[in-house]
């Protein structure tokens, strides 16, 4: 019998990749347009290109060990 999945990280990990792969905005008019070209520049000028913000109020790097991973997302 298969183990189930831990709730706990499975929630933080979909929260994680939410934040690092999307910005907020919209194309469909010009407030969300220019919140979304805002979020992008902000990743690009600040280097957080696949970073998440708001986990465990750090930010963690994709590319960041699977244990470090897991720890910042348990909490």
């Amino acid at each position: 019998e298969r183990t189930p999945p831990d709730k706990r990280l499975r929630d933080a990990f979909v929260k994680l990749m939410a934040a690092s792969i999307q910005i907020r905005g919209v194309y469909y008019n010009q407030p969300g347009l220019d919140a979304a070209v805002a979020a992008a520049v902000d990743r690009l000028h600040n280097d957080l290109v696949n970073t998440a913000r708001g986990v465990d109020h750090e930010l963690v790097r994709l590319n960041d060990s699977p244990e470090s991973l897991r720890a910042a997302c348990a909490q």
